[in-house]
């Protein structure tokens, strides 16, 4: 027994570190991570029904993941020829079906060694395609304005990068606390690797060019930094405190810096089809252009028909791709840029509401790992910031129907989830003072 759980327990963690260390690479390595996570919870069965069984979040998994099965199958059986994409539309689905996150937050096992180890490979993995091309070449030309190619999905990486950034503002007072019994050079190199971090974030924010990404983050990163800074001023005190405010200070001002700097970009980005926003503004939605927004406009209008026409159980899992492909004069796009239509064409609104109960389960047992003290109120406002965020985007956006964004939800969710195996105050002493 003890060695089937041991074996599990590797095996686990072999497949976690696949996914975060390999999840920017392809769909191999998310598959591969689920899989190696799958059997390793399959030899602690045991320690995961102890673990969970009390947990709304995984009686809402079950019912999703039973509900997508129905819905495959009605799908396969449907004269219209939504069949060929029923299986990819399942794989799309899977993260909603709660797994991945269930997985991912077993394998932790509230440990914060595993949980350091998947973060630290989750920010390696995001430079591995970016490093290799920023270049001074590619960096002026995309300061002048070229939009970056990554070779990833420039808006998920944004997505991805203002992660990393929130996580940064929200962690300040833990990184404060871990500055505290070092000397005055140690603590000046955790405060300049900190800023050196989100500096490479906003640029990489930045060069992506998504609109989507920085009018979703503002408002949510204005927020966090001034419940993050109201939290650091109350700590400081005397000499730590003068070095707290001189690198908000600096950090102010190299922000400013960088905004001044590439204002030009910034403005031409947010002017580009000027003319469909004027058409939007006064509700004139027959002249808006082709284009990145009226693309977007467009398939919006003809998701509310689709929902409309089965408003219940929707059209099925991979219907979405089917369904634009007979939408005149639009690009073969994946998906309709909104995760919430998208939901409601594919799976209707009983499978909607399903998904509210998975995502309010994820909340109210983090909510219950906070209030046992079991995390810290930084973990919290993370996670709060993170998901405010991704609910923004969502508006104009899809970004659980890639390798990428199923790996990386799938953390997140996960690392919520696991918050609730922490041990009890002695996590929550290592983040607040």
């Amino acid at each position: 027994m003890q060695l089937r759980k041991l074996v599990g327990s590797w095996v686990g963690l072999l497949g976690l570190v696949v996914m975060a260390g390999g999840f920017t690479l392809g769909t191999g390595f998310v598959n591969s991570g689920l899989g190696l996570m799958l059997v390793g919870v399959a030899f602690r069965w045991s320690d995961f029904w102890s673990s969970y069984r009390r947990e709304p979040f995984l009686w809402w998994s079950a019912a999703m993941l039973a509900y997508l099965v129905v819905s495959a199958l009605w799908v396969a059986g449907d004269p219209y020829g939504l069949a060929q994409n029923a299986d990819r539309g399942f794989q799309e689905l899977l993260i909603f079906t709660g797994l991945p996150t269930l997985l991912v937050g077993m394998v932790l096992g509230g440990s914060k060694k595993r949980i350091a180890l998947m973060v630290g490979l989750f920010f390696l993995a995001l430079l591995i395609p970016v490093v290799p091309r920023i270049g001074v070449a590619e960096f002026q030309a995309y300061w002048n304005g070229q939009r970056a190619d990554f070779e990833i999905s420039v808006n998920g990486l944004g997505v991805y990068f203002s992660l990393v950034l929130l996580a940064l503002v929200a962690f300040l007072p833990t990184i404060r606390s871990w500055t505290v019994p070092l000397n005055r050079w140690l603590s000046s190199g955790v405060y300049l690797t900190t800023v050196i971090l989100a500096l490479i974030c906003l640029m990489v924010i930045l060069f992506t060019q998504s609109r989507s990404v920085w009018l979703g983050l503002l408002p949510v990163l204005f927020v966090l930094a001034m419940a993050t800074l109201r939290v650091l001023l109350l700590q400081s005190v005397g000499r730590l405190g003068f070095h707290i405010k001189i690198g908000i200070f600096v950090m102010v001002l190299l922000i400013a810096s960088l905004g001044h700097l590439s204002a030009g970009v910034v403005k031409d980005r947010l002017t580009q089809e000027q003319a469909t926003i004027q058409s939007l503004a006064v509700f004139e939605f027959d002249d808006v252009e082709r284009g990145s927004i009226g693309y977007r406009v467009r398939l919006w209008m003809n998701a509310g028909g689709f929902i409309l026409e089965k408003p219940f159980f929707g059209w099925g899992p991979g219907s979405a791709s089917v369904l634009i492909e007979d939408i005149p004069e639009l690009p073969d796009f994946p998906h309709f840029h909104n995760l919430y239509l998208q939901l409601l064409v594919e799976i209707g609104i009983v499978g909607f509401l399903i998904f509210l109960g998975l995502l309010g389960s994820l909340i109210v047992s983090l909510r219950r790992a906070y209030q046992r003290e079991q995390v810290s109120r930084e973990f919290v406002r993370f996670f709060g910031a993170s998901g405010a965020y991704l609910l923004l985007i969502s508006l104009a956006q899809v970004r659980h129907d890639d390798s990428h964004g199923t790996a990386v939800l799938a953390m997140l969710s996960g690392l919520a989830l696991t918050a609730r195996l922490m041990r009890k105050k002695r996590d929550r002493e290592c983040h607040e003072t």
